[in-house]
């Protein structure tokens, strides 16, 4: 594909995510930043990670099968090791003193994991997804779900899984598992470790 298209392309995802975010936020002049963070955390973290995920199938092709895997690998893998650490650490919420499963923030966790290896894949888009997943990040703080501190070691959690994911040779739990064909969408199963 050439470099043109793609440039051309990715701001096509860029565009369609935004266009998504702001048809979604509330457009009356009451919006408050409670109301941006509680998008944020439900319908704009989720617009986020698959704008993340659909973009390599997008503009990096041949690649894309196999970015987008590892989009998928980075984020699961990371969001795994943050429901361990809640397990262990067993921290209450800062909005639900009953509830024991603050440190560290799941939220967190996931969007910088994307950030992370999908910059290592685009080192020029890394300030577009940096601040998004910095804004995921604030949203839970700002609605009380998490501390301060639970955001930022889910951010370093997913910092470095997500670097991690992209520095290995065939991923962390995914790849070892699943192969890209080549084609557009095509996967195979690999039974071999």
């Amino acid at each position: 594909m050439p470099p043109r298209l793609k440039r051309r392309l990715a701001n096509v995802v860029r565009a369609f995510a935004l266009l998504l975010i702001c048809a979604s936020t509330p457009a009356h002049a009451a919006s408050t930043a409670h109301d941006v963070a509680d998008f944020l955390s439900g319908k704009g973290n989720l617009i986020f990670l698959g704008a993340g995920i659909v973009e390599p199938l997008v503009i990096d092709h041949p690649n894309g099968t196999g970015h987008a895997l590892r989009e998928i690998d980075a984020i699961g893998t990371a969001v795994a090791a943050s429901e361990i650490l809640k397990l262990v650490t067993n921290e209450r919420r800062p909005d639900d003193p009953r509830s024991h499963d603050s440190f560290p923030s799941g939220h967190a966790t996931a969007a910088f994991a994307l950030a992370s290896n999908l910059s290592a894949y685009h080192p020029r888009q890394a300030p577009f997804w940096y601040l998004g997943a910095a804004a995921i990040g604030w949203s839970r703080v700002e609605l009380r779900r998490h501390r301060t501190t639970d955001v930022l070691a889910g951010a370093a959690l997913g910092y470095w899984v997500g670097k991690v994911e992209a520095h290995s040779k065939h991923g962390l739990l995914l790849g070892p598992i699943f192969r890209t064909t080549g084609t557009a969408l095509g996967l195979r199963y690999h039974h071999g470790w």
